[in-house]
């Protein structure tokens, strides 16, 4: 960490990250705070299965983004999630039926993982 005092708007004497050691911090923020803003993509993957969720009562926007932060693990998923493994297979076999997820193309991956850090709630919200 550096001292502030040197971007205007730090106070001197407070330490204020270097970006090295918090870039994924501030561009996470970045996503969310454009998120809040509406411009996120309102179809897709994720917005679907959030809707869904939400006149359901569903849980397949947690699962996914377990399973994708797991790696594709489905026993890692499920502990994150407190289920059997199999009800994470069966949540992610329903949400294929739901929207096009393809997630064994990298990219896709990739790309729900980003979408999911954006809509992501702050933390104590």
């Amino acid at each position: 960490m550096r001292e502030g005092g040197s971007h205007g708007s730090a106070r001197p004497g407070v330490l204020v990250p270097a970006y090295d050691e918090s870039w994924d911090d501030i561009l996470l923020r970045r996503l969310r705070a454009a998120a809040r803003t509406g411009r996120t993509p309102a179809r897709g993957p994720v917005p679907t299965l959030m809707r869904y969720d939400a006149r359901h009562g569903t849980r397949f926007v947690a699962t996914l983004r377990a399973w994708l932060e797991s790696q594709g693990d489905l026993t890692a998923a499920a502990e994150r999630l407190e289920v059997h493994p199999n009800t994470v297979r069966n949540r992610l076999r329903k949400m294929g039926e739901i929207t096009p997820l393809d997630l064994g193309d990298a990219r896709k991956r990739l790309a729900l993982t980003i979408m999911l850090a954006a809509v992501e709630e702050e933390p104590g919200h």
